[in-house]
């Protein structure tokens, strides 16, 4: 709808609120004001805020809402032996995510879970050496693109054949050297990397 969402702390230095800009010229209005302990925020592909971790200093909590006229119940909470990290909606979805979690097993793995039944659904790749790591969520397709890890090098597990071949020419320029993906356009033609 012609706009962005940002996080903005002009009401409160120390805590930021969600503020839809219009790139139109209109007036920006605030979509979720944060009562200061939400410290991510996960938006599904329709513009809604659906998924929030919110944090009172020693346990994360994972909030869910149907839409952005509901209230944000919990769904779990992480503590120092269990962890989810959201990473983003799956495709067509505003109840599932992808997630690196470690629950029900020692190590990150990717999985699928379903924040309404409260339950994963299924694991998509782990390593049984390391946790993995961020990988690569694009938030323009709603697909992981990579899974990633570190043993001796950083690997990448790739579930995008496309994202595959470019990484590899990449490899190849920057002859072997590791590298990190920066920032990439919609259709992932420009990337900017650090190596």
């Amino acid at each position: 709808d012609k706009g962005i969402i940002v996080a903005i702390n002009n009401r409160d230095s120390s805590t930021f609120d969600l503020h839809k800009l219009y790139i139109d010229g209109r007036k920006s209005e605030v979509i979720l004001q944060n009562p200061g302990n939400i410290n991510s925020w996960y938006i599904s592909n329709d513009g809604q805020v659906r998924l929030v971790m919110a944090n009172d200093s020693v346990e994360e909590s994972l909030m869910y809402r149907a839409d952005n006229l509901q209230p944000f119940h919990q769904v779990l909470k992480n503590d120092f032996g269990s962890t989810i990290i959201p990473m983003g909606f799956v495709k067509n979805s505003t109840t599932n995510i992808y997630a690196l979690s470690n629950i029900g097993r020692d190590k990150l793995s990717l999985i699928e879970y379903d924040l309404v039944g409260k339950r994963e659904v299924h694991e998509i790749f782990s390593n049984k050496e390391v946790d993995l790591d961020w990988g690569d969520y694009s938030h323009y397709t709603n697909e992981m693109n990579y899974a990633s890890y570190t043993v001796s090098k950083k690997k990448r597990y790739f579930f995008n054949e496309k994202v595959a071949q470019i990484f590899k020419k990449i490899s190849e320029k920057t002859k072997g050297s590791e590298f990190d993906v920066i920032d990439v356009d919609a259709q992932f033609d420009k990337i900017i990397i650090r190596t």
